[in-house]
């Protein structure tokens, strides 16, 4: 019976050692990455981007084709995954709106330096920081006023 016991002991830490293990170089597995979703869009399809500064409400338009494509560019070298928990969060640093004359392609929101919004769904920056690049982006931009 002694021998019955150890053995069902040894086959449990077993299994809970591999758990830990596979929990802490894995811990993302029920998380989805979508590489560069924000910029799934064609960037010849968007001709305007509006930027709204959930801090302080100020707003800038953005049509200049080169200044579009920068701030692309400069999102792009983010890479997200899909967080498991999609309950709201309140409040945002950014606000971006991508649009095709008139219509709005997709709308992506800094929630913070590392969560995302991309239309409804929300994402954890696989590089941190992702606030950095629109803060920059919108600052160089409103005092030129594209």
């Amino acid at each position: 019976m002694a021998k019955q016991t150890k053995a069902v002991m040894l086959i449990l830490c077993f299994i809970i050692a591999g758990l830990l293990f596979f929990t802490s170089f894995f811990p993302d597995l029920h998380e989805k990455n979508t590489g560069h979703k924000i910029t799934s869009v064609s960037n010849e399809n968007i001709t305007r981007i509006s930027i709204k500064n959930g801090l302080t409400g100020d707003s800038i338009e953005i049509e200049n084709k080169n200044t579009i494509n920068n701030l692309i560019n400069c999102i792009s070298a983010y890479s997200f995954t899909e967080k498991a928990e999609q309950e709201d969060l309140n409040g945002y640093l950014y606000l971006i709106d991508f649009f095709d004359g008139d219509s709005r392609i997709t709308r992506t929101t800094i929630v913070d330096n590392e969560t995302v919004n991309i239309d409804r769904v929300y994402y954890k920056s696989n590089n941190s920081q992702i606030d950095k690049c629109v803060n920059n982006f919108f600052y160089e931009n409103a005092s030129t006023k594209d």
